[in-house]
């Protein structure tokens, strides 16, 4: 990021123009983690930033949206998810971002944003003490085809009616 050389007053300085984004920086980790990587660059470019250099935090579904992940703001603690729906995104009180990839005997397997993919493990209540109050939790967008081989909801029987319908005449005459 560059610093704004233009400072009149329709322009915005940014106050820290070498600081990264730590909940780009998670959600890039998250695009890895889901077998999908995405760089950073990529997922920060068509965004508007704040005057931090940073995309909102309400911006990020969308920006996972554009790149074929599902994501969404959710009131819960990151500790309260089960194993199977892990990894989360979790921003933590103190400003840095964490990802919780799984608890097991009270231990907490958690990547930090500023550490990358550098597993860290810390007692379960040391990082629910550290965790805010909403969770992103991000998944990859189911991918569907035309050979599919479960149909859709309002076609599945369709083929077996329209047969019927179709032989309508038949049908109600071998009845007799």
């Amino acid at each position: 990021m560059t610093e704004l050389a233009n400072k009149s007053s329709n322009t915005v300085e940014l106050e820290e123009p070498t600081q990264s984004d730590p909940l780009l920086v998670a959600l890039a980790l998250m695009t890895q983690l889901l077998s999908h990587p995405v760089p950073m660059r990529t997922l920060r470019s068509g965004f508007a930033l704040d005057n931090k250099g940073h995309i909102p935090p309400a911006a990020i579904p969308e920006v996972a949206t554009r790149y074929g992940f599902n994501a969404s703001w959710v009131k819960h603690r990151a500790t309260a998810f089960p194993n199977y729906a892990l990894p989360v995104v979790a921003p933590l009180t103190d400003g840095r971002v964490a990802l919780l990839r799984s608890v097991k005997d009270g231990q907490a397997t958690v990547l930090f944003a500023e550490s990358g993919m550098r597993s860290h493990e810390m007692p379960v209540e040391e990082f629910d003490a550290l965790l805010g109050d909403q969770t992103l939790v991000v998944k990859l967008q189911p991918k569907t085809s035309k050979q599919q081989l479960i149909p859709l909801k309002n076609e599945a029987f369709g083929w077996f009616w329209s047969t019927m319908w179709r032989f309508r005449r038949f049908t109600t005459m071998s009845r007799w």
